[in-house]
């Protein structure tokens, strides 16, 4: 399973787990979803780059930037809690490559 297959499926099940709860004003709506999964799969592709690339400092000390400035415009627009724990496990897979490198 592709990890933008893991991200969605933690955003399908955060929406089911919130509608079993009974109270419908708990429901995720599937415009959020669909936003949230559009906006993590590009954060994912650009941490994967980094991860990838993570030998190279030049690389992530180039790439790291933009990866922070996305990421920043990111998390303003999650719409989910699930989405916004999303991007912060993304930060967390970065955060140290970056240090390592000096990029951060």
């Amino acid at each position: 399973m592709s990890k933008n297959s893991i991200v969605v499926l933690a955003l399908l099940v955060g929406a089911c787990g919130a509608s079993d709860s009974g109270d419908s004003s708990a429901a995720i709506p599937v415009d959020k979803i669909v936003l949230d999964t559009e906006l993590l799969r590009e954060m994912q592709s650009a941490a994967n780059d980094i991860v990838r690339n993570a030998a190279d400092c030049n690389y992530v000390t180039s790439a790291a930037p933009d990866f922070y400035r996305m990421l920043g415009e990111a998390e303003g627009k999650a719409q989910t809690e699930v989405g916004k724990q999303t991007l912060d496990t993304v930060r967390r897979q970065v955060d140290p490559i970056a240090e390592a490198c000096g990029a951060r």
